[in-house]
C-alpha cells in the first residue's frame, strides 16, 4: 500500500474553544487575585479531561521509577506539550506521588526585560486542572532582597512557568503551594546571591525546578555555529553543557555557555539552581531529544532535556540516554544505527540521481560494501523530498512487506517521479533536493483516539473503503492539536471533516526520522 504524505500550508496552532470551569470553587467569597491561564488551548489542551489524559499518556510511556531518596530538584523543558511534553514527563515521573509542601519554579522572562527576578502579585495561578496557591509567605521572604520584586505584568503571559503547572497538579500529592519566579538578567555575583536567598526557603519538603529548553539552533534564533552535520553539532553543544550540569558545576556550566555561545534560554535559572543545591548533589539525565529528531527539520531545532538532582544514588530510574542522540519509544531492535541511517540516505541519493538522469533503477550490486543487516528488515518507510524547504515529493509504504533497502529504492523513485501532486524532478533540480527518510515501527491499533499523542504517533485512519495516513511530524509542521490533525486526516481520506468521530479505526506507529546532511 503506497501512501502520499499530505501537502498542506504551514499554519499557526489555533486556540481551542473555551471550556466551562469555575476556578473559585471551594475558595469562599474572597478568593484573592488569580493569574489566568495564558496557554490553555494553544500550548496544551484547554479541556481538563483531555489535558489530564495527555499528561497521563506521557507519564505512562516513561516506565517504572523507584527512588531511594526524595529528589532535590529538576530541570525540565517549557515548549508546547506536543514538542517537549514527553521529555518533561521523564522528570515529573521521578517525583510522582511524592509529598512536597512547596515547589519553587524558576522560569525566565521571555517578553519583558528584567533585572533580577519577579514574584507574581497574584494569590493563585489557574490552569484547566484547577488553581494553585502561591506561597505568599515564601515570596515575602524573597522580596526582602533587592534582587526580587513583585510584578504581575511579567507573569501575565509568561509560558516558562505555567507550562510546568499541569504536570505538577497531576503528579504531586495535593496541598502544595508554588513560588513562581520569572528570572531575568543576572550579573555573575547575582547568581550566587539569588541562590543564597532561595536556599532560605528550601528544605526536605520543597522541590526546586528550573524551566529551560536547551540549544535553539537556526537563523531565526541567530545561532548557526555550523551548517555541516547539524544534528551532531547541536549534540556536541548540548552534551558539553549537560556534562557540567550533571556534576552540579555552575561555574563550569557558565564558562561552557560563554565558550560555545549556547542558546540555552534558561541559562540563569539553571545556574541559580546549581548554586542552590546542597554540596555533593548530582544530576541524572533522564531524557534528551531535539525537535529536529521529531520533525526532521534541522533548519530550526530546539533541544529538550529532563534532569533529576539528588544527594546520593537516586534509585531505580529509566536508563539514562546512552548517547545524546535520537532515543525514541521505538523498540531498540527496530532502530537503525547512525551508520545505517547514512547508508539509507546514500542509497536514496544514488537511486534518485540514477533514475532522474538515466531513467534506470540503481543496481545495489554496485555498492562498495555489503548491505548492513539492519537494512534487510521488513519495515515501513517513507521518502520525503524537499526543495528549498518546500515539499517536492513524499511517498511511502506504511507496512514493511519487503526489505527496508528495497522500500527506500522504490519510494525514492516514486517520490521523485510518480507523486501525482508534482512534476517529476529534473536533473537541474538535483543539487537543491534534500532527502528525509522516516522508518516506521509496526502498526498498533488504539482503543480510542485519545490515546494518540500528536507529534509522536503517526496515524492511519480507516473507515470503510477510505483511509489516509499522517507521519508523526505532520501536526508539528502544521501546528495542529489532536482533533485538528484527525479532522484534516479525515478530509485527506475523502471523508467529511468530522466523520472520524464515529466508526473510524485508528492505527498508530512511530518513526525514526533522519535526513541528508548538508
Amino acid at each position: 500500500m503506497k501512501i502520499r504524505r499530505g501537502l498542506l500550508k504551514l499554519s499557526r496552532m489555533a486556540p481551542m474553544a473555551a471550556f466551562v470551569f469555575n476556578p473559585l470553587s471551594g475558595l469562599g467569597s474572597d478568593p484573592g487575585s488569580i493569574r489566568k491561564s495564558a496557554l490553555a488551548g494553544e500550548w496544551f489542551p484547554a479541556d481538563p479531561q483531555k489535558l489530564k489524559k495527555r499528561i497521563d499518556l506521557y507519564l505512562d510511556r516513561v516506565g517504572e521509577v523507584r527512588l531511594s531518596e526524595k529528589p532535590l530538584g529538576l530541570i525540565v523543558p517549557h515548549a508546547g506539550y506536543i514538542y517537549s511534553g514527553q521529555a518533561a514527563a521523564y522528570g515529573y515521573k521521578a517525583v510522582e506521588n511524592l509529598d512536597f509542601k512547596r515547589v519553587v519554579i524558576m522560569g525566565l522572562s521571555h517578553q519583558i526585560p528584567l533585572n533580577g527576578a519577579a514574584v507574581p502579585g497574584a494569590d493563585f495561578f489557574e490552569t484547566p486542572l484547577g488553581i494553585m496557591e502561591v506561597d505568599k509567605e515564601a515570596c515575602g521572604k524573597l522580596l526582602k532582597s533587592p534582587l526580587f520584586k513583585a510584578d504581575s505584568q511579567i507573569h501575565a503571559r509568561e509560558h516558562s512557568i505555567e507550562i510546568q503547572l499541569p504536570f505538577l497538579q497531576v503528579v504531586l500529592k495535593k496541598g502544595f503551594k508554588i513560588v513562581p519566579l520569572a528570572v531575568g538578567s543576572l550579573r555573575p555575583k547575582d547568581v550566587q546571591a539569588m541562590a543564597d536567598e532561595i536556599k532560605k526557603i528550601l528544605g526536605p519538603d520543597t522541590l526546586l525546578v528550573a524551566s529551560s529548553d536547551f540549544t535553539h539552533y537556526g537563523r531565526r534564533f541567530d545561532f548557526v555555529p555550523s551548517e555541516q552535520n547539524i544534528p551532531s553539532a547541536i549534540e556536541q553543544i548540548d552534551k558539553a553543557a549537560i556534562k557540567n550540569i550533571l556534576a552540579a558545576e555552575a561555574d563550569g556550566f557558565f564558562q561552557e555557555c560563554e565558550k560555545t555561545g549556547a542558546t540555552i534560554c534558561g541559562r540563569n535559572p539553571i545556574s541559580v539552581l546549581l548554586k542552590a543545591l546542597p554540596s555533593g548533589a548530582k544530576g541524572t539525565l533522564l531524557r534528551y531529544y531535539r525537535s529536529g529528531d521529531i520533525t526532521g527539520d534541522w533548519e530550526s531545532s530546539v533541544s529538550y532535556a529532563s534532569i533529576l538532582f539528588s544527594q546520593e544514588n537516586p534509585g531505580q530510574i529509566p536508563p539514562p540516554v546512552k548517547t545524546l542522540n535520537s532515543e525514541f519509544e521505538i523498540r531498540q531492535k527496530e532502530m537503525l544505527s547512525a551508520s545505517e541511517q547514512k547508508e539509507l540516505i546514500s542509497l536514496a541519493r544514488k537511486t534518485i540521481e540514477t533514475y532522474v538522469k538515466e531513467k534506470k533503477v540503481f543496481d545495489v550490486t554496485k555498492l562498495k560494501k555489503p548491505m548492513s543487516e539492519g537494512l534487510k528488515k521488513n519495515l515501513g518507510v517513507f521518502v520525503t523530498l524537499k526543495e528549498k524547504g518546500d515539499l517536492r515529493g513524499c511517498i511511502g509504504t506504511i507496512q514493511g512487506q519487503e526489505p527496508l533497502f528495497k522500500g527506500v529504492i522504490d519510494n525514492a523513485i516514486n517520490s521523485c517521479a510518480r507523486d501525482s501532486r508534482f512534476l517529476p524532478v529534473t536533473p537541474d533540480e538535483l543539487d537543491d533536493i534534500h532527502i528525509e527518510i522516516s522508518v516506521l515501527s509496526p502498526l498498533k491499533e488504539v482503543s480510542t483516539y485519545e490515546n494518540i499523542v500528536p507529534g509522536w504517533h503517526g496515524v492511519l485512519l480507516q473507515k470503510g473503503p477510505y483511509q489516509a495516513v499522517f507521519l508523526p511530524q505532520v501536526p508539528l509542521e502544521q501546528g495542529w492539536d489532536l482533533e485538528e490533525m484527525l479532522s484534516n486526516l479525515s478530509m485527506k481520506a475523502g471523508l467529511g471533516k468530522n466523520e472520524w468521530k464515529s466508526g473510524a479505526r485508528f492505527l498508530t506507529f512511530e518513526a525514526q526520522i533522519f535526513s541528508e546532511e548538508k
